[in-house]
């Protein structure tokens, strides 16, 4: 592993462990667009070497900014500008043109949040999206594509 990125950045690899970890494969989404199309994945917040997701928020009023790693069940983050308090439910804005993100379905985890949608393709297309609880702390994220949920044991089956 390099001590240092093409920009001479220190590169400190990741202590948090997560489902991914022990995985063959891993599922790393490198688009992620907002209903507009507007891609919000970004190279200024890196997860594992992986363009983060970054978004606009809205907590109790304030709004602010924060990465989501783009790793299939990693559920790391970086607040920017934005203290988020678990259990809060957030509204979740494209950082580019401000549309607020659509929800897809009531999340079945929390049963307090929704699964929020960022489309996979640059059309609005609920068959080929990803979704993230909305509620500071939730766990719940889901993969859609071509209709079929795609899970974390999918990437290993061998079948």
């Amino acid at each position: 592993m390099e001590r240092f990125d093409k920009k001479g950045m220190i590169v400190i690899p990741n202590p948090i462990f997560h489902e991914t970890a022990n995985s063959e494969k891993l599922l790393a989404v490198v688009e992620a667009y907002c209903p507009n199309g507007h891609n919000m994945i970004s190279d200024r917040a890196k997860f594992n070497g992986y363009s983060g997701i970054v978004i606009d928020v809205e907590q109790d009023g304030q709004r602010g900014r924060v990465a989501l790693s783009p790793i299939y069940g990693d559920k790391s983050r970086i607040s920017l500008d934005i203290d988020l308090i678990d259990g809060k439910v957030l509204k979740l804005f494209c950082p580019i043109c401000g549309v607020e993100l659509p929800a897809y379905s009531e999340c079945t985890w929390c049963d307090k949040g929704k699964l929020v949608a960022f489309f996979l393709t640059p059309k609005a297309d609920f068959s080929y999206c990803m979704g993230v609880c909305n509620m500071v702390g939730c766990p719940n994220a889901a993969i859609v594509k071509g209709g079929e949920m795609v899970y974390l044991h999918m990437l290993n089956d061998k079948s």
